[in-house]
């Protein structure tokens, strides 16, 4: 079951897409820069990646006060392929970093969140065998660090 739906993709082509769906919508206030590494393609339901970084950037661009930049840089490691999604936003207040995994759990307004975005997230990388990080301190933007291996463990 574990390996249901799973196929060899390519996670750049996969940001591609989705930026095409997003930036129509928020290109008003962000500006997008990509850096695209030589990567392998990686073993995933490239709909459910596609699915968390379209959340990660709308939590990005939701976070913003002003005009921003959001930067994604794909690169290999070794037998991963690493995501980052880096925003020059407000950063994410200390107290709040080790909890925004967590189901439900929010900083936005009720009624704009459920706060199930990131906890999902973390949910498809979790079954992925994959690891998701955070970088943030207020004022300083946030950046997601995503770690993907290209090829899914056999199953026992």
């Amino acid at each position: 079951k574990e390996k249901e739906g799973m196929a060899s993709c390519n996670i750049n082509e996969g940001i591609e897409n989705t930026l095409a769906i997003l930036l129509p919508r928020i290109k008003d206030k962000v500006t997008v820069h990509k850096l695209y590494g030589e990567i392998q393609k990686v073993e995933c339901r490239i709909e459910e990646i596609n699915q968390i970084i379209m959340n990660i950037i709308l939590n990005a661009h939701q976070a913003m006060e002003e005009k921003g930049t959001i930067r994604i840089e794909t690169a290999q490691t070794a037998d991963n392929v690493r995501i980052s999604i880096a925003d020059d936003g407000p950063g994410i207040q200390e107290e709040n970093l080790d909890k925004i995994f967590a189901p439900f759990f929010s900083t936005k307004e009720k009624e704009i969140n459920t706060g199930l975005g990131l906890s999902i997230c973390y949910n498809i990388i979790k079954n992925h065998h994959g690891d998701i990080h955070v970088n943030s301190q207020p004022g300083q933007g946030t950046e997601f660090i995503i770690s993907l291996p290209t090829l899914q463990p056999p199953r026992p």
